[in-house]
């Protein structure tokens, strides 16, 4: 029987595809019980990064940054990081695997299936996602690739943000004008390459919105050309959504797609809507019932 393959105290189960920070391996802790393949849950999902042509000092900033965001991701609504090492010029990052996959994934099979996402699915992903924003925000860490493939779903269906590879840490008064992101989900100021903050998490907030909602993107060329996208961000508005939805959910997403990122709500203006506020308060039901029932 041939050795398995090893990265670090991890044995390879399968290859996933690539993240911000580089491959993503979806591995096993030979140290934990055996890989079920019912319901996986002690798989962990490694990145993998060549840092072989950086200094020792670009090194050290990206461990200690990636340490930073381990200590962050304590939130149920974020995917845990577990810890980062160094191989033979290679970084690793271990975290948590989703086995559900990621909400592009379920956004391509309504669209195959030609039904929509029921309201009542996107309203409790949408708040644990807002949850998860807020956390970060109150961290005072911006995301910068917020987008359907980077929001994944545990083995209840929960949704959790994940691929912090682009995430900054930035004062609430700060800005900053790195060009970075994914095209179809970068806020008009992004676009435009001028200093930007937290409202462009926002902004690609309301993409995903509309991407669950209408099951195509806002803003999308029809030659794939970065450069005709960002046009179509700065200077276009989206098709209407279907009025099939609450006239709360579509204005909601509206309101995250001003162009203007002064006429975006913050996080905490959207959380204090009453059709977040409702939702809010059925999950800390939930939460209580579940809580009690196992007792």
């Amino acid at each position: 029987m041939s050795k398995p393959k090893m990265i670090g105290p991890y044995e390879v189960v399968k290859s996933i595809g690539r993240g911000s920070f580089g491959i993503v391996t979806a591995v096993k802790d030979e140290n934990e019980k055996m890989y079920d393949k019912i319901n996986n849950m002690d798989i962990k999902c490694v990145y993998e990064l060549d840092i072989s042509c950086m200094n020792n000092k670009e090194k050290m900033n990206v461990v200690n940054e990636i340490r930073a965001l381990i200590k962050m991701s304590v939130h149920p609504f974020i995917v845990r990081y577990k810890e980062a090492f160094v191989e033979d010029c290679v970084l690793y990052v271990a975290m948590d695997y989703c086995i559900n996959g990621d909400l592009g994934k379920v956004i391509k099979k309504h669209k195959e299936l030609e039904t929509p996402i029921p309201e009542k699915k996107i309203k409790r992903w949408l708040l644990q996602i807002i949850m998860a924003i807020k956390f970060i925000h109150d961290k005072k860490l911006i995301h910068r690739d917020l987008k359907c493939n980077n929001i994944f779903l545990d083995e209840k269906e929960r949704a959790k943000i994940g691929d912090f590879g682009l995430a900054k840490f930035i004062e609430q008064t700060e800005q900053t004008n790195t060009l970075c992101g994914t095209i179809g989900y970068m806020a008009p100021e992004i676009c435009k390459n001028i200093n930007y903050s937290f409202p462009a998490d926002i902004w690609s907030l309301g993409i995903i919105l509309y991407e669950l909602i209408s099951l195509k993107p806002p803003f999308k060329s029809n030659n794939s050309n970065m450069l005709s996208v960002a046009q179509k961000i700065c200077e276009d508005e989206p098709d209407p959504l279907p009025d099939s939805f609450s006239k709360d959910l579509i204005n909601l997403c509206y309101w995250m797609l001003k162009k203007d990122w002064k006429d975006r709500p913050t996080i905490y203006d959207i959380i204090s809507t009453d059709y977040i506020q409702d939702e809010l308060q059925l999950f800390k039901r939930e939460m209580l019932q579940e809580r009690n029932s196992q007792i």
